[in-house]
């Protein structure tokens, strides 16, 4: 890759800022900038449009999220929860509908996300993420270990119970925020309950009854926006590099245009979108809490060169200073990983990135 000399000497992360600007002022009739060109052996080889014939899992959930609290359901607790917990191992991923979200909120929040968006970098700017934080636009935390940029701007706000979404929208449009808070809001207040049943379910698939899990009350959540502008070399460049989330669950909206691809069979694959689906993720987290029965999904983003794309993610995970330690153990099963924290881990993670859940493997013993 290509460095402008006035770039040489700077982080990733910092060169992934100086990136947003060049995304931000860029025309399509333009050549991709060197620096988003990534090596041939790291380029997409699948489309963000190519799909297979055999498709992710879609699970349909009319009926059975009440069914966590009621016994009168016609769906069988027993054939979805066991669905759901195949898909997971067998792609890492599902996707869900009939999930209980109305449209309106979701288009409510996807509204106010391409409003963000639209705005200049310089007002973007004024909420820009910093090198040791989570939260804000700018530069994703995985842009130190990668030497090419990536095509793409992200955003990142805490959710309930410890939400700063008011704050930034403070920041954005003050006194003009009532609208970006009550959408995301009410985003979140949504989302976070149906991360809670999805969760409970697939203990429950696993042999965690639900009413073992008052554990997840606690966790926390964030929301977090990738927008991908039209690129006219998409398949020179990455939208988001391959990686697993840190989260336990991960629950994306992608809209109606597809870019999201998983890693299957030493292959990727692209996730085709479904109207009003959900796609479910199994993050790092899950798969301590499961005891590797659940494995995080590898993941990335493409572009493509015709159509701006955003997604919106629900990050679910622990309370960051709690104790994380496998549920699921059987009477002579032993653990896989040592007691972490979130805090401590995404800390491990920001360090050694897809080695992070190494570094908390035990060793195994007869």
């Amino acid at each position: 890759m290509a460095i402008a000399a006035e770039h040489k000497g700077m982080s990733a992360f910092m060169l992934q800022s100086v990136a947003s600007k060049q995304i931000n002022n860029f025309r399509c009739d333009q050549k991709l900038p060197a620096e988003f060109v990534w090596d041939e052996n790291e380029r997409p080889t699948v489309r963000h449009d190519q799909y297979l014939d055999e498709e992710i899992p879609l699970i349909d959930l009319n009926g059975i999220l009440s069914a966590v609290e009621s016994d009168d359901c016609a769906i069988s607790h027993e054939k979805l929860t066991a669905d759901m917990v195949a898909a997971c191992k067998e792609w890492g991923v599902f996707q869900v509908i009939n999930h209980g979200i109305p449209p309106e909120v979701v288009e409510r929040a996807r509204s106010q996300g391409r409003k963000l968006f639209s705005l200049s970098l310089d007002e973007k700017l004024k909420v820009q993420r910093q090198p040791q934080s989570i939260t804000g636009y700018g530069a994703t935390r995985m842009a130190n270990f990668f030497r090419s940029l990536m095509w793409s701007e992200s955003f990142t706000m805490r959710a309930s119970p410890n939400s700063n979404i008011c704050d930034y929208g403070n920041m954005l449009w003050p006194n003009e925020s009532q609208e970006f808070c009550e959408a995301f809001e009410d985003y979140d207040h949504k989302l976070r309950s149906l991360a809670m049943k999805i969760t409970k379910l697939l203990f429950e698939g696993l042999g965690k009854m639900p009413e073992q899990n008052e554990v997840f009350n606690d966790f926390w959540g964030s929301l977090h926006m990738n927008h991908y502008p039209p690129c006219p070399q998409p398949l020179q460049t990455m939208g988001l590099a391959a990686h697993t989330d840190s989260s336990c669950l991960t629950i994306m909206q992608q809209g109606t245009i597809g870019g999201l691809q998983v890693m299957r069979g030493g292959k990727w694959v692209s996730v085709k979108p479904h109207p009003s689906a959900f796609v479910i993720q199994v993050g790092d987290m899950l798969q301590v809490l499961t005891n590797g029965k659940l494995k995080s999904t590898l993941h990335r983003a493409v572009v493509n060169e015709s159509s701006s794309r955003l997604s919106i993610v629900y990050f679910f995970t622990p309370d960051p200073l709690t104790t994380v330690v496998p549920l699921t153990l059987s009477k002579n099963e032993k653990p896989l990983y040592k007691p972490l924290s979130w805090k401590e881990y995404l800390n491990v993670k920001a360090k050694c990135f897809m080695g992070a859940l190494d570094h908390y493997t035990l060793p195994i013993t007869n």
